[in-house]
This record gives structure tokens, sequence and C-alpha cells, in this order.
């Protein structure tokens, strides 16, 4: 995704703090950052292997909150859009599910299209 892209999916962040958050991730390797524009500089961001292992890892985490602690968290706790893309990722998953692979001698997983999204 483009850096626009995500900003507009994200509008109450502020720039610098998506721009900061996306350095994070790209320094430990779970998004890699490709330039297609020089002048501006503008990036387009692309989640790597281990970047898609721990989105089943995070899915995974959300759906146990949403079975365990789903009726249980205060009205201040909840956000609406996240249980909404959390229950979208839950679906895409039942339609597609992770698949194991080998990967340079090591195992890797597989995310399904529309789980990132």
């Amino acid at each position: 995704m483009r850096f626009q892209d995500l900003q507009e999916r994200l509008p109450r962040m502020a720039p610098n703090v998506l721009s900061d958050r996306l350095k994070v991730l790209e320094e430990h390797g779970l998004v890699r950052r490709e330039f297609y524009s020089d002048h501006p500089p503008r990036a387009a961001y692309t989640l790597t292997d281990p970047g898609r292992e721990l989105g089943v890892i995070v899915l995974a985490l959300g759906r146990w909150g949403l079975r365990h602690l789903g009726g249980k968290l205060s009205p201040g706790l909840q956000h609406d859009e996240c249980f909404r893309h959390l229950q979208q990722a839950s679906q895409a998953l039942i339609r597609r599910p992770v698949q194991r692979v080998k990967s340079a001698g090591k195992s890797a997983a597989k995310t399904p299209r529309g789980a990132r999204d």
C-alpha cells in the first residue's frame, strides 16, 4: 500500500505518527518500503513473510479477545472499526485458510488475500 492509502484508512492518525510506526515496522523486518517516486519521495509498503506470519498471530489474539472479552469490555475500550476489521479478516481466513509452505529451509505462513486489509 502507498503511504497515502494507509493515511486514508487511518484518518485519526497523524502523518508523522504513521511514518514513525512504519519505520519501526521496517526496522524489524515486518514491512518492506519501496520508493516509486524520487521527487517528491513517495513509498509503497508491503508485508514481508515475517509480517504476514505476525498478522496470523494478531488475528488469533483478536479472535480470542472477541470470544472471551467481547461482551465484558467497558464501552470506552471498544472500537467498532477494529471489531469490523477483525470480523472481515476472520471471514477471509474461513474462506481461504492460511497454508504453511517451505521457504528457504524455513516454514513461512501464506496469508490469504483480504486478511491483510
